[in-house]
């Protein structure tokens, strides 16, 4: 996905003004090493949208959403932090959810990409117990999430 490509998604999503869904995307271009984010929550706080977001430079990006947790977002952060790739990640997260906050694994969502030194891989995870459409798409260098949707 281009820098162009990463912008345009943005711009997308920012014009959806109503926060009804919940969607994101993160992505990385190999060829110039940009990270990019972006989102619509439905977080009831001010940049919702950017509490979601977790971008680690020149090493890639996580996004945390669907029963969101600010402590499974720092733990994936300090996964990426330590060299596990998305996969291992989304792994990780997957077995030591912190459900402290009332909510498990399978209410939660989770989209990561790394630049893995210009081979840039991705991983997503969507619980089996957020709405009924849901889902989530990857590709090389990105990785899009979304819940609370009205079509798949």
């Amino acid at each position: 996905m281009t820098k162009t490509q990463m912008t345009l998604m943005a711009l997308g999503l920012s014009l959806y003004s109503f926060s009804q869904h919940t969607f994101s995307i993160v992505a990385i271009d190999p060829n110039t090493g940009d990270i990019g984010s972006a989102g619509a929550t439905c977080l009831n706080f001010e940049d919702g949208a950017l509490a979601i977001s977790d971008i680690v430079l020149n090493v890639g990006a996580i996004h945390t959403q669907s029963a969101y947790s600010v402590s499974n977002q720092a733990n994936a952060r300090a996964r990426m932090e330590a060299g596990d790739s998305p996969d291992e990640i989304i792994s990780w997260l997957q077995a030591n959810d912190d459900s402290s906050d009332g909510y498990s694994i399978a209410e939660r969502q989770y989209g990561v990409v790394d630049l893995n030194s210009g081979s840039p891989r991705s991983a997503a995870f969507t619980g089996t117990n957020n709405f009924s459409e849901k889902g989530h798409r990857l590709g090389s260098g990105y990785a899009i999430q979304g819940n609370i949707l009205i079509s798949q």
